[in-house]
């Protein structure tokens, strides 16, 4: 492995041996050799580590510890890196031909932000959707990127001062990490740039709705990065609407009217907002009880 690589990608893993050697050799063929690469796998009871324990390239290493889920990992990755870039991969996901060289091309350039375009494969349909770098929006400080794993590549030190991915988010943790970036690159002066050209494959599956996970994610972000969000109406506004659908399904009405109606407040033109609110407010029918007909 090389002693100071110039870009370190991070994968995170957890129980995915065959898409994870699928991601990794998807990296080690890139055909640049100014990177190293560390599969960190967060606690899997497979044999993820034995499979790739076999691939035979010093550029790799694997790194296994308990599993404290996906931002933990990449954390834990990055901490354990010594390159001046980092990019992150996740383990289900392909880079594409001249992904790598856009990076290293990138980063000898001295940007401490870059960004490419993605294609998200629907995983049930094959449908492809390309998806290229845009102004975030001023929660973002109106960076141009796209803050999706396997699409940007930050400088570790930006990554560093901005805190990191948060720990513990299950939901979200990607915008959490760029609005603190975005407020970095506008207030240090850094560099950003970006390309459209698609250069990873982001694999989409039909995740199950997960009320809880969402209530508590949405929460986290509201509380911890307000000051970002707020500066962003709509934004904050969606962010109120995932609370408050969640806190519905977990039946929570009050709280899911109450976010609800914050969400009409702060975006009163986007009528969806209204109708979740219109629906959480309706009254229930009472459940009928069972016996005989009357």
């Amino acid at each position: 492995m090389l002693a100071d690589p110039l870009i370190t990608v991070v994968i995170p893993t957890h129980n995915r041996p065959v898409e994870t050697l699928r991601a990794v050799r998807s990296v080690l063929g890139q055909g640049e050799t100014d990177f190293s690469l560390i599969v960190v796998d967060d606690g899997s009871t497979d044999d993820t580590v034995q499979v790739l324990g076999a691939v035979n390239d010093p550029r790799l290493r694997v790194k296994p510890r308990p599993h404290l889920g996906v931002s933990a990992a990449r954390n834990h990755g990055v901490a354990s890196s010594q390159s001046e870039y980092v990019t992150f991969l996740d383990s289900d996901d392909v880079a594409l031909e001249g992904w790598l060289k856009a990076f290293v091309t990138s980063a000898r350039s001295g940007v401490d932000l870059f960004s490419c375009g993605v294609e998200y494969l629907s995983e049930g349909t094959g449908a492809a959707e390309m998806v290229a770098p845009a102004n975030c929006g001023p929660a973002f400080d109106d960076v141009c990127a796209l803050f999706q794993a396997g699409a940007y590549m930050v400088r570790r030190s930006t990554f560093t001062s901005a805190g990191g991915f948060p720990e513990g988010l299950r939901f979200g943790e990607n915008s959490d990490l760029g609005m603190r970036i975005g407020a970095l690159i506008a207030s240090d002066d850094l560099m950003a740039a970006s390309i459209p050209d698609p250069l990873v494959r982001i694999h989409r599956s039909d995740r199950v709705y997960d009320a809880e996970e969402r209530f508590d994610s949405a929460t986290r972000l509201l509380c911890a990065s307000y000051d970002f969000i707020s500066k962003d109406p709509s934004l904050l506004a969606s962010h109120y609407a995932i609370t408050g659908v969640a806190a519905s399904r977990l039946g929570h009405r009050r709280q899911a009217l109450s976010n609800l109606a914050l969400a009409v407040r702060h975006h009163p033109t986007e009528w969806r907002h209204w109708g979740r609110l219109a629906r959480a407010a309706a009254p229930r029918a009472p459940r009928r009880s069972r016996g005989t007909d009357d």
